[in-house]
Order: C-alpha cells, then structure tokens, then sequence
C-alpha cells in the first residue's frame, strides 16, 4: 500500500537569475516517481513583463505539448503551476514573454 505521507522526490533550481526577454525554457525533468509536481517562476526585477508561465510533458521527452499555463505580469512576483498524478513521464516549464523585461528564477519540485 502507498504511503500517506508524500516524500520529497527533487526541488530543483532550474534556471537561476535569466533574463526574461526572450523564451525560457527549464531543463527536462524525469517525473515517473512523482505524485504532485509542481513549478515555480519568480521575476525578481523587471519593466512590466508580460507573458505566459508554460507547463509541458512529454512521454519520450523530445517532444512536449503545454498542459497549463499561467500569466505573468507585473515588476515584481511570482506565479505557480501544481499538478497531481501526472501520467506522462518527462516534464518542463517555459516562459513566453508578449513584452517588457525582467531577471527570473524557475524552481521544479516532486513528491512521491
């Protein structure tokens, strides 16, 4: 039987201090352990960026396809994406600025 108490399987700094002025996207990540993943992107300064914080899977990890997604926006913040029995294997996350400039951050984490 499963344990009920979830286990840290990774928190990763993916990507650390990018500029993000052009598309960021993470390292891949092998997710076939995990019960929740969840990512991170953190824009520490900036001009009003504005885009859009991408998750993606993939089961041969070459080719992904977006399964959520959440805006960014503003000088400053943060924004999150979590999801639960992820059936797929591989995983990353993209930054897809419209406009504006800023420095970020993305972190990937897993529980078992």
């Amino acid at each position: 039987m499963a344990s009920l108490d979830p286990k840290a399987l990774f928190n990763i700094h993916t990507n650390t201090n990018v500029s993000m002025t052009s598309t960021v996207t993470s390292q891949v990540i092998d997710i076939r352990e995990a019960r929740t993943v969840a990512a991170q992107l953190i824009w520490i300064s900036g001009s009003t960026p504005v885009g859009s914080f991408s998750f993606q899977c993939s089961n041969d990890g070459t080719n992904f396809t977006e399964i959520g997604a959440a805006p960014v926006s503003g000088n400053t913040g943060t924004s999150a994406i979590n999801f639960e029995l992820p059936g797929f294997f591989f995983a990353r996350v993209q930054y897809i600025p419209s406009s504006g400039i800023a420095t970020g951050d993305i972190w990937m984490s897993a529980k078992s």
